[in-house]
């Protein structure tokens, strides 16, 4: 009993953000939030696509990529403490940026990340991604990178896109 106090303890006080790894690993295809394979034939890429060509690209469609991403991830999340499925969290982030838009000014893709993506109003914790059973990271790296590897696929777009 006595040990089992003592490693709960030194977990507790000598290392407080156990599982938590503050800075994303290197960039590779796997490190995204979804699987790549396909990504160029994906439809919300492709719209953006379309619109870009007609000198059109909008923030919001960037944001629904995002969220796509999201939806169709292989990773758990964990919001205020609890893991979450990727398909919910997705659907609770466009929920609060329908509730926030209008109150926050949310203009680009990165403010909805900065601004909506990135943490909890009501605790104040980031949300994170759980790359497997140990790693943590924070799901602000994790959209950050996926914009900008959309912002390199934009400039590949499809001319007939």
């Amino acid at each position: 009993m006595k040990r089992i106090v003592v490693t709960v303890l030194f977990f507790m006080f000598a290392v407080p953000h156990a599982g938590i790894s503050e800075e994303l690993p290197p960039f590779a295809p796997e490190s995204l939030l979804a699987p790549v394979e396909n990504l160029k034939q994906d439809a919300e890429y492709l719209k953006i696509c379309r619109l870009q060509s007609h000198g059109l690209v909008l923030e919001k469609e960037k944001i629904n990529y995002l969220l796509n991403r999201i939806k169709y991830s292989k990773y758990a999340f964990i919001r205020n403490g609890r893991a979450v499925s990727a398909e919910k969290t997705s659907e609770f982030l466009h929920w609060k940026y329908a509730r926030k838009a209008g109150k926050k000014k949310i203009q680009t893709a990165e403010d909805f990340v900065l601004n909506i993506a990135s943490g909890s109003d009501m605790s104040g914790e980031p949300y994170r991604v759980k790359t497997d059973r140990y790693k943590k990271y924070p799901l602000r790296d994790f959209m950050l990178r996926e914009l900008a590897y959309l912002e390199t696929l934009l400039n590949e777009c499809p001319a007939d896109a």
